[in-house]
């Protein structure tokens, strides 16, 4: 027995074998019954004992087909009771899921709202850093890093953390375009300052093992690809060029 485990609509499909079942006690039956009115009309009037006779052998024959037929289709029944509480299960982890991501979205919100004026200092500071390279690696950004942060560190320290949370949340989404859609609702709510900050973070020492795995595998830098400043599309491709910390 197949059971549609859609979300939406739960709906039962009968297997090859349980047709097949079902079509060979048919073709018994009709076949039984043919017989049986031939053999009747047949000899025809039959007297008592041979009534007897025909009621103890339909019995006989058609009570275990229907007691076989009826433990195939319990097993159903358990299926789909079955199937319905998996669904059920289903339901309410994607529920919880949605209402701690958009708990941790608001959240995150209202930390970048507090730092909107840090990300664009910090931002040029690190865009005069970089002006006079031609391409970036790993450690100019290290370079660059600790002077552009360290007078507004502990602002910063708590709102990545708090984005490195939001980010496994959306990272831990198994279907691909619920994953893609809150990828997607991320990147609307962070301004081009905040994700060009958010990039430096990822590729310094302090964030690699922590941020950058989440906003590389969940394309968190697509909107900054097509940036016409040049420092930017230089440490985008830097981001995405990253292979081993070790060789960079």
């Amino acid at each position: 027995m197949k059971i549609n485990k859609d979300l939406s609509v739960n709906k039962r499909i009968f297997t090859w074998w349980e047709r097949l079942l079902l079509i060979i006690v048919l073709v018994i039956t009709t076949a039984v019954l043919t017989y049986s009115i031939i053999r009747i009309i047949e000899f025809w009037p039959l007297d008592h004992y041979d009534l007897g006779t025909v009621g103890q052998f339909f019995g006989g024959l058609f009570t275990p087909i229907v007691a076989s037929i009826g433990v195939v289709y319990l097993y159903g029944t358990y299926r789909i009771q079955f199937c319905s509480i998996e669904t059920q299960v289903q339901l309410a982890d994607k529920q919880q899921t949605e209402q701690a991501f958009f708990a941790l979205l608001k959240q995150q919100q209202v930390l970048a709202d507090s730092l909107t004026n840090d990300f664009t200092k910090v931002k040029r500071k690190l865009q005069k850093s970089f002006r006079n390279k031609t391409t970036l690696c790993c450690k100019d950004v290290n370079k660059a890093f600790n002077p552009a942060f360290s007078k507004d560190a502990s602002k910063f320290e708590q709102y990545y953390r708090h984005l490195t949370v939001l980010l496994e949340c959306a990272t831990n989404i198994k279907e691909k375009d619920r994953k893609l859609l809150y990828s997607n609702i991320i990147q609307a709510r962070m301004s081009a300052d905040e994700l060009y900050v958010a990039c430096v973070y990822g590729i310094s020492d302090y964030g690699y093992s922590t941020l950058y795995p989440f906003m590389h595998g969940l394309g968190l830098l697509n909107s900054l690809q097509t940036s016409n400043d040049e420092t930017v599309r230089s440490l985008v491709s830097l981001f995405h060029s990253i292979q081993d910390k070790a060789e960079a």
